[in-house]
């Protein structure tokens, strides 16, 4: 069985296609009944669907990219500035912490995408996984802050990883929690 609208290959039986999300007209041209599924796509009709047009479009991407900037800074030491040589000599466990937060960065960036395309397939978990970032950022974030603190153990340093680490946090909750009751209202759309 062939979708009727992109072509993709179906379960027999199936009422909407989990590629494109196209309803599947019966054998005389009527829609299915209204017990059975329909596509995600034709439900996002009633509930606006802006923010997650939004993650998948834009704001994951962003993030990725952010996540790999950050991620190549901290593994080449240029995070630090110009003079992170002198830096790794005053601080030398800063130089390992560096280097496991940029992989670390890097693998989160790569989570992204792998989110990013969960959802547009409107796959069951992918909100789970959505949120399961947010709290996977707020304590790599944490163990950050902390092991850097405990490395470097100067005040005006610390201040700013603490003033960093709490905006982060902050925002990574508000996140969580806008997504959360965002995903629950439209939790019957991800069925794939």
């Amino acid at each position: 069985m062939k979708c009727q609208q992109c072509g993709d290959i179906l379960q027999e039986g199936a009422r909407f296609c989990p590629k494109c999300g196209a309803v599947q007209l019966c054998a005389d041209g009527s829609l299915p009944p209204p017990d059975e599924k329909i596509s995600p796509e034709i439900l996002a009709d009633s509930y606006p669907m802006k923010w997650y047009k939004a993650l998948i479009y834009v704001i994951l991407f962003l993030n990725a990219l952010g996540l790999l900037i950050n991620g190549f800074q901290l593994l080449s030491g240029s995070a630090y500035g110009d003079n992170y040589e002198a830096i790794y000599r005053l601080f030398p466990g800063l130089k390992t912490l560096s280097i496991m937060m940029g992989a670390v960065y890097l693998v989160m960036a790569a989570a992204r995408l792998f989110v990013r395309q969960m959802l547009a397939g409107f796959r069951k978990t992918a909100p789970q996984w959505l949120l399961g970032l947010y709290v996977a950022d707020v304590i790599i974030s944490l163990i950050y802050c902390f092991a850097t603190m405990l490395i470097v153990k100067e005040a005006i340093f610390s201040a700013t990883l603490v003033t960093s680490m709490i905006l982060g946090t902050v925002g990574s909750a508000i996140f969580f929690l806008a997504n959360l009751t965002y995903f629950k209202k439209r939790k019957f759309m991800f069925v794939n």
